[in-house]
């Protein structure tokens, strides 16, 4: 983890000026992801929810998405590890100058920070059962297909550091078989795996 400003990192050639990274506010940890190019924040956005927008900032000459609003270090880590293994993307974890209170100090009563990913996001396993998983291609309009086909709005979900939009989770081999069968015929890329090794991104895509 750096104190706000302490740390750079070797610069790259941009195609435009960015605007500076706002700085974290009091009790703020922000996850920030080096993405230097269009591949890697193409790579960034295939990883996260298609209703989630990083922004792209400079932070010391280098360009990256500033990912704010955590409270807790342990949560900015957890997403800047899930980040590197999903998308090979190199991040860092930047608190705010003083953020630690001198002893006896009352803790901070400053505003809270905006919402952010680290409430929108809660990456967790699926568990047992079964998955029925659509390939969109990172098409937005092939959720909002399913949706009209479901009558109700997918999750997103990674497998094998792919996301794919979750039809249905359920423990009965026959239901997603059958849902599996249907979408088919509707003309979706679909297929049925073991939920075990699915990550849940977000319960429903918008």
């Amino acid at each position: 983890m750096v104190t706000w400003g302490s740390f750079s990192l070797p610069s790259h050639s941009q195609p435009e000026p960015l605007p500076p990274c706002t700085p974290p506010v009091a009790g703020e940890y922000l996850l920030l992801v080096v993405t230097p190019d269009v591949a890697a924040l193409e790579s960034l956005n295939q990883s996260l929810p298609p209703s989630v927008t990083v922004p792209a900032c400079d932070y010391l000459g280098t360009r990256v998405s500033r990912m704010g609003g955590f409270r807790d270090p342990e949560d900015a880590n957890a997403w800047a590890k899930y980040i590197s293994d999903v998308a090979g993307l190199q991040s860092f974890v930047a608190r705010p100058p003083n953020a630690d209170p001198a002893p006896g100090a009352s803790p901070s009563t400053g505003s809270p920070p905006p919402a952010s990913v680290a409430r929108t996001f809660n990456p967790q396993a699926l568990g047992t059962g079964y998955a029925v998983l659509v390939d969109y291609g990172n098409d937005p309009a092939v959720a909002q297909q399913l949706r009209q086909a479901r009558q109700q709005t997918p999750g997103l979900v990674s497998l094998h550091q792919r996301p794919y939009l979750l039809a249905l989770h359920t423990d009965d081999s026959n239901t997603a078989l059958a849902l599996l069968t249907d979408l088919s015929s509707r003309g979706f890329q679909v297929s049925v795996v073991n939920s075990q090794g699915v990550i849940l991104l977000t319960p429903q895509v918008k």
